[in-house]
């Protein structure tokens, strides 16, 4: 991973103790640079050893009315990874999931407005903007049709952060990704890091349950392989200035296949024959569930220099034994 763009640069990372965040400080702590990480509770990401880089924690919601104006001194990245992250919690509280994840983006915008720096934005989407897709494979040709208040909240803070790329004179892409999984910090959600958690479930001797069959299609992706697009989105952000980006494997597997392997995984590393469950799909459960997704990420690929790494099966067995040893 070529970090050089990054060298002795001021660094904004909103979310920092959350999953996605605590990563990419690991990754920017081998260089020297200047990183703020903007945590909104107490506990802060796991402790690093001989970075090089100057961290300094601050502790922000990211709701406030002068959020932007308390971090902004001299920035020239900022990787905006806070926000509310369940689409089941953003359906029954609409008004505090747009609170926020969308007004901070308004207020960035209102803010950037009056100085004079323009820090490049790399803003985390989801693949769930789209809405519900039937057909399993997507780029940024499809239209974006979201089904869910979370997704609708994404998707109007993202076109702000166009309108900032596009109309006063910034550089912002937005990335969307697919189900994102590997070792790291827990979710605080229970409707997102399902990977992680069922891998967490089976290696406590717990059964997994899948909803009908298991048949529906996802496109999961490595950590490492997220943080690799995140810190390339950063380097060649000319090339991807003003436009959104699906981020993926291309490849799918249905639900079932990923139990599987995790039930194979856990076995292998425990002896534990963990059992999967099938139960009826709860009738009120949201469509969007129902959708089966693959990313095709060919653009993003011939803008930078990124390409997905880790295959699921590889991944699983690096997540189980990553749980596994803590």
């Amino acid at each position: 991973m070529n970090l050089s763009a990054y060298t002795n640069k001021n660094i904004v990372i909103t979310g920092g103790a959350g999953y996605i965040g605590n990563a990419i400080v690991h990754a920017l702590s081998t260089i020297s640079c200047d990183i703020k990480l903007i945590v909104h509770t107490s506990q802060l990401p796991e402790e690093l050893q001989n970075t090089q880089a100057k961290i300094t924690f601050i502790q922000k919601d990211v709701t406030d009315q002068s959020f932007w104006s308390d971090i902004l001194d001299k920035t020239d990245y900022i990787f905006h990874l806070a926000g509310q992250t369940s689409s089941v919690y953003a359906n029954e509280h609409p008004q505090e999931d747009f609170e926020i994840n969308v007004l901070p983006i308004i207020r960035f915008v209102e803010y950037i407005k009056n100085i004079s720096i323009k820090p490049v934005i790399i803003h985390a989407g989801t693949s769930t903007q789209l809405g519900y897709t039937e057909s399993p494979i997507h780029d940024e040709s499809s239209k974006d049709n979201p089904i869910t208040i979370y997704d609708i909240n994404k998707l109007t803070a993202e076109k702000y952060l166009m309108y900032y790329a596009c109309q006063l004179g910034g550089l912002a892409t937005s990335l969307r990704l697919t189900n994102v999984y590997g070792p790291g910090s827990k979710s605080s959600k229970s409707d997102r890091g399902i990977v992680n958690k069922m891998i967490q479930q089976a290696l406590s001797n717990k059964p997994l349950t899948a909803y009908g069959t298991g048949e529906y299609i996802r496109d999961y992706i490595f950590i490492d392989d997220v943080v690799d697009a995140f810190l390339n989105a950063g380097e060649h952000i000319e090339k991807l200035s003003g436009k959104y980006f699906l981020i993926g494997t291309g490849t799918g597997h249905s639900i079932l296949e990923m139990m599987t392997m995790i039930q194979e995984q856990v076995q292998t590393l425990t002896s534990f024959a963990v059992p999967i469950n099938h139960i009826p799909m709860p009738e009120e459960i949201s469509l969007i569930e129902k959708r089966n997704f693959i990313a095709n990420s060919n653009s993003f690929q011939r803008k930078t220099n990124w390409k997905p790494s880790i295959p699921l099966e590889e991944g699983i067995k690096k997540t189980v034994e990553y749980y596994y040893n803590r």
